[in-house]
This record gives structure tokens, sequence and C-alpha cells, in this order.
């Protein structure tokens, strides 16, 4: 079975039918036990091999490939357990049947966990088929399978010298019972765990052969390009279709009416005007000419003024509880809120110096490379859907929900992504192109504007936050309390009960999550989710305290986290790599971020001339425990710290008049070649499984930056992003 054939839907089935000609097939359950092989069918499980009688050996994945590498570090993995040559292994996407979900019972990619959830199953079922090898192996030549060894594809028989490809032993193996308990290899036995070895993916999209769903053609496909209403919660009032339909190449103008799913409550499709052509430009040039406008709605538009007076009212404590208001009280891991809610108070009230701070993010968008865009055909009463899902099994249930069709009448085909960073979680532009193509009985094409794109984004939602700490006479921090406001939760608890560890004697955290009205409802996923507006407030705070203590910043989170000996080496290795106790000339700041939680420490170089700042240089140490591919991690490394460097420097989306005014990348910018700075990426390796590497880095930029800002100026910037703070960002 090609990658091609895998990625058209091929079911687990039909794979397994076809296993007698193909060679060895391996299923294996969530504990990792072998439980099909051949033709036989399988239980639950999420994720088999093919050995084919050429040697070759493909894996199945249930990952997105969203240019993070993960698919082929999952066969890296595979390919040093079974003992076969890099150059044998290819990766395909599994299909998206029971067979392949994940721990959880569902098939997504998100939360980099796509070789940290899998890491023990995929070493477990490669070393169930090895010792399968050997055992046909030993049988061919009736020896103990204990002489034998499994290496670059091939078993060998020491005492005798005979050896068998696992091509030629594939028709034995697979009528053998896999071993309950394999032997996985120690880390002194792999070959190619560790190594930077070249990415399975990287040349299909060097040589153009790669396809994502910008790239997919039928036969007899038409494209769409798709106007949402700007206002939230406005509506359609004027268009001129026959204008539209003059445009060459236009075929049909078609109006969606505004959409929601129970799956995805925080999206919400506005009204919407479609215009369908031949080709995608005719069908832009088609939307141009409909010019449609839009009313707003009758009970008011959304503001950013109006959306941070509220939030700021209520972190500081001021704001209405009422009006479906959820409040949330949290507190460090192991410790009793009861408890701690006593010492807090105490500390305040015996401690009459108190520092306080108050913090914002704003709305950031996505803005990925490749826009939004599906194909859809229908054929009868079937759906079939092609696009760059991060959530498969979701968009067949949610189209299976919308159009009342049985969920197997629903197929989605992955194809590869340019980039998602959470933003391809939902499901709304193939939502899109499947009723336009119920509506053109053919195969629809549907492509965001880049202004489409950013104006009806799954934004990373705004937040405040209040930091007060009751300093000792003796200048230490006896409490700290933070109060924060928000119109989401997320998994805020989380962040702050296990990621917490700053050891000041109390700390109580408490959420204000209020569902502003009428606040879109356009708030998602974003990149390391909660991981960087949680981080910048958190570390901006311990900055200014451990200014205001008079103690090293860098020393002073040492000092408080010296029980965590996997951070303190995280810090030390940024201390030495970075050169801090260095003088730098004036101008010139260096600013510190560590997260315990992601394992992983920062530290930001900057330069300010008047009121312009350059970042010149990041310095970061990571810890992942196993290292699959250190090429992968740096390159992971780098696209991360600079994804969360343009939320930092320019990232913000604003409404004025209920309308965003961010467009295209003149008005939603991001960092550019000039504005890179020199980074450094070091693992710091831990033995343990291997955890995620596509987020952790992403949060450390910001507070890094501007604890940075503040060494070299004096100056706090406790808003995001620093380019509406009153600085610029140097060209």
């Amino acid at each position: 079975m090609t990658e091609a054939a895998a990625r058209q839907g091929i079911s687990r089935r039909q794979v397994l039918k076809g296993a007698g000609n193909v060679g060895l097939v391996l299923a294996f359950d969530l504990t990792g036990y072998a439980l099909a092989r051949g033709g036989q069918e399988p239980g639950t499980v999420n994720a088999w091999f093919r050995i084919a009688p050429s040697g070759e050996v493909t894996i199945y994945v249930n990952s997105t490939d969203l240019g993070q590498g993960s698919q082929s570090g999952m066969a890296q993995v595979m390919a040093d357990e079974l003992g076969v040559a890099w150059e044998k292994v290819s990766v395909a996407q599994a299909p998206i049947d029971k067979t392949f979900f994940g721990h959880d019972d569902s098939y997504y990619t998100g939360g980099s966990g796509a070789i940290e959830d899998q890491w023990n199953n995929i070493r477990r079922v490669a070393a169930q088929a090895r010792m399968m090898l050997v055992e046909a192996a030993a049988k061919r030549w009736s020896v103990s399978a204990v002489g034998c060894v499994a290496r670059d594809g091939t078993v060998h028989h020491t005492a005798t010298g005979r050896s068998a490809t696992y091509g030629e032993l594939t028709p034995r193996a697979s009528k053998l019972s896999p071993p309950r308990d394999p032997v996985l290899k120690t880390p002194d036995q792999w070959v190619l765990i560790g190594r930077s070895v070249p990415r399975t993916d990287v040349p299909l999209k060097v040589n153009g052969r790669a396809k994502y769903a910008i790239d997919v053609q039928q036969p007899g496909m038409l494209n769409a390009a798709v106007a949402q209403c700007p206002i939230h919660g406005g509506r359609l009032i004027e268009w001129n279709e026959s204008a539209a339909m003059a445009t060459a190449g236009v075929v049909k103008v078609v109006r969606l009416p505004t959409w929601t799913t129970s799956y995805f409550p925080n999206m919400c499709m506005q009204e919407t005007v479609g215009v369908v052509a031949q080709h995608y430009w005719q069908a832009a040039k088609g939307l141009a000419a409909l010019a449609p406008k839009w009313a707003p709605p009758k009970e008011g538009v959304l503001s950013t003024q109006r959306i941070f007076d509220t939030l700021r009212q209520d972190a500081a404590g001021d704001g209405n509880t009422g009006d479906g208001v959820t409040a949330l009280t949290v507190v460090r891991e192991g410790d009793l809120e009861v408890v701690q809610r006593k010492l807090v108070d105490a500390a305040f009230a015996s401690h009459s110096r108190v520092i306080e701070a108050m913090y914002e993010v704003p709305l950031v968008a996505h803005a990925t490379m490749e826009p939004m865009t599906a194909v859809a055909r229908w054929l009868g009463a079937r759906l079939e859907i092609w696009t760059g899902t991060q959530a498969q099994l979701t968009l067949k249930q949610v189209a299976a929900q919308q159009f009342r069709i049985r969920e197997s009448d629903v197929t989605v085909n992955t194809t590869l992504a340019g980039g998602g960073f959470g933003r391809r979680y939902y499901p709304d532009s193939a939502m899109q192109a499947a009723q336009i193509a119920q509506v053109m009985q053919a195969p629809v094409k549907v492509i965001w504007s880049r202004s489409e794109d950013i104006q009806h984004d799954l934004w990373r939602p705004p937040a405040v936050a209040r930091f007060r700490a009751a300093i000792s006479d003796k200048g230490e921090v006896a409490a700290v309390k933070m109060q924060q406001a928000r119109i989401c939760l997320f998994s805020a608890d989380n962040r702050y009960s296990k990621g917490m560890h700053y050891a000041w004697p109390s700390f109580l955290a408490q959420f204000t999550i209020r569902p502003l009205r009428p606040v879109p409802h356009s708030y998602g996923a974003w990149r390391a989710v909660e991981d960087t507006p949680q981080f910048f407030f958190l570390e901006s705070f311990v900055d200014e305290l451990a200014h205001a203590t008079g103690v090293d910043p860098l020393q002073y989170r040492k000092r408080l986290m010296s029980k965590d000996l996997r951070t303190v080496r995280l810090l030390e290795a940024v201390e030495r790599l970075s050169d801090w106790s260095r003088p730098l000339a004036p101008g010139h700041g260096r600013g510190v971020a560590v997260s315990s939680r992601r394992n992983v420490a920062q530290v930001a170089e900057v330069s300010v001339a008047g009121n312009t700042v350059t970042v010149e240089r990041v310095v970061c140490a990571f810890d992942c425990g196993t290292a699959i591919n250190p090429d992968s991690i740096v390159a992971q490394g780098e696209g991360s710290i600079l994804f969360g460097l343009s939320a930092a420097l320019f990232g913000q989306v604003t409404f004025k008049d209920g309308r965003v005014e961010q467009a295209n990348f003149d008005t939603f910018p991001v960092v550019q070649l000039k504005h890179c700075p020199k980074i450094e990426i070091h693992t710091v390796n831990t033995p343990a499984a291997p955890s995620g590497v596509g987020e952790p880095m992403t949060g450390m930029i910001a507070p890094a930056v501007t604890n940075a800002i503040f060494a070299a100026t004096g100056r706090r910037i406790r808003a995001l992003p620093v380019a509406a703070s009153g600085m610029t960002v140097a060209a």
C-alpha cells in the first residue's frame, strides 16, 4: 500500500486483507501488545506498520504533518527498535479508524503529544516484530533464536554466518504469535535514536511533490472564494450578484447561513457569501465585484477598548460577578486552598509593603502560511473531504451531524498542512467546502484569502492578570496573589497547580472567566495554548520581585527552585551559555524566563537605542528527556521562538466598530529576517521518555525579551505587543 493510497482513506481491513501479499503487518493496542498479523482482524489499536518483501518498512501514523517532524520522528523510533536502515523507512498517514485512535480514544494532533503519547507503543511493536523475524530465521535454520542477531534489516546467525533479509523472512514471521513481553533495546544499543537523521518529508517538500490541501485537484473541480460577515452577529444587506456573475469564469453565487456546532462551541461561522468559478482567481475577482455590504447586530458592536475595560475591572476585583461569570481558585500542587487562603490573607494583613503589577495580552491570530483550505465532493449521500486537519475524527463527526448522514459516510483525507498551531483543529473551511459542493453537485475547493484568514481566525483569547506580593521587613516575599480575567479557561488550573514551583511561603491564583457580549466566540487553541499568556504574566512578575528584593533575576529563580534540580540544571545551562555574568554595554540588557513544567529556560539579549529595540540573541536550554532527532529539536526550537517573538513584538488583533482592523501582514506583521536574533538551542537531556518539542519553547520568549528591555532601560513592558507600548522594533 502506497502513501498515496493511505491518504485516500483505505481502511485497516483492506490493508490487512492484502497482508499476505505485502509481508508482515502488526497492530498493537494501548498496552503495546501485538494483536493481529496477516489477515487476522485486530482489536483496538493505535498504529501499525508493514514490512514488504523488498525489505521496505512503512509506518502508519495518526499524527498530521504540520511541518513539525513528528511523523519522521515516530518512524525513526520504529526503525531503531526494529533494526532497519533509515533509508528503508517511509511514512504514511493512517486511516481514520478506531484501530488508530490515541490514548484518549480520538484521532487528532496537538499538545506536542505525537511522539510522547506513542513512544512506548511504537518501541514495543517494533521489538515484537524484530523478535518474530528472529524466531522465523531460527526456525528456518533449525537453530536457537538466542544465537541470532537482527540488524540493518537482516537476521544473522553468528555461529554459521548465515543471514536472511526481513523481506525473505516475512512470510514465515507473519504466521508466528507476537511475544507478549518483547525485550526492548537499551539506550546503549540505539543506532538511530539521538541522531540527526534526515527527515522523510523534506525531499518531497523540496522537490515540490508534497501535496497540501491547496494543491488538491479533482476531476470537474470548481473553486470558491468566500467572505463571512466581518461583524459578529451582523447580516448581509447588499450585494451585486449581476456584477459577480459577469466576471469571467464565475458560475454561481452561494449564500451560507450562520452556523454553529456543539463540537466546537467557541467556533461560530457568520453568514457567508461564496463566489464559485472555474479557477480561484476568477472566484476572487467575482467576490470583489460582488461587493457584499453588512449591517451590525442590533445589540451593539465589539471594540477592543470595551474588552479590556471589562477585563481590567475583573482583574482588579471590581467586576460584576453575575451574568454567567465563572470563578476559579487555584493553588500549587500539593497545597490546600483553605490553608493557602489563610496564609495569604495573614501575610497581607501583617506586611505593609506590597508590590503590585498588572499585565495584558491581546487577541492574536495564527496566520498560518497556508490559509484555511479544503476540498469536498459528494458521491450521492457520501461526503469526501481533503484538508490538512488536526482533528480528523471530529471533522467526520461534525460533518455527519451537520448533513445528517452516517459518520461512516464521511471520508477525510489528511493532506500535509502549511502550518497548524492549533488553527486546524477547527473545521470551518471544510464545512464551507462541503456546503458549497452540495449546492454545486461538483467537487469544490475553498481557499480563504489572507484577510479572511486573519479576520475570521479563532484567535488566542485576551487576558489580564493582576499580581500582588506581600514583602516582609527582611525584603523577602511572604505571599503572592494573582487575579486573572479572561473570556475562556482552557486549562489554567493545570498551568499553575502543576507548573508553579516557586517556593514562596504562600500562593493563591484566582480566575474570572466572563462570557463578554458581544465578544465573538472565535477564540481557540494557539501554539502552546495557555503558555504564552501564563508565562508572560508569571515570569514578568517574578522578575519584578527579584529586582524589588535586590536579587539577580536568574539567581532568584535558582534560589526559589532549589529543590527542583532539573529546572536548576536548565538555569545553570543558560547562565553559562549566555555569559549571564558578563557586563554589557549601556543600552543592552539580558532577561531570563523559565518553566519547570515545560523544562525550558531562555535568556534574551536586547539593545535599545532611543526608543528602538533590537533582539540580538536568544539562548535556550531545553530538556525534552530522550532526544529523538537533535536537528529536528533545534529546528522546532528556532521556529517556536520566532513564532512567539512575532506575537511578543507585533501580534495583536483589535476591533473597531465590531470589525477586525487587521487584514494582512502589513497590519498583522510577523518577524522577518531583519528582525531575527541569533538563536542558540541547547538540549540538556535527561534519561527519561521524550516529551513534546513543538510548543514548550514558544512561551518563554516574550517575558525573556521584556525582562531584557527592563534590564537595558529600566522600563517595564506590562502589555503586549512591544510595538504597541510606544517602542519601535528595529528594521
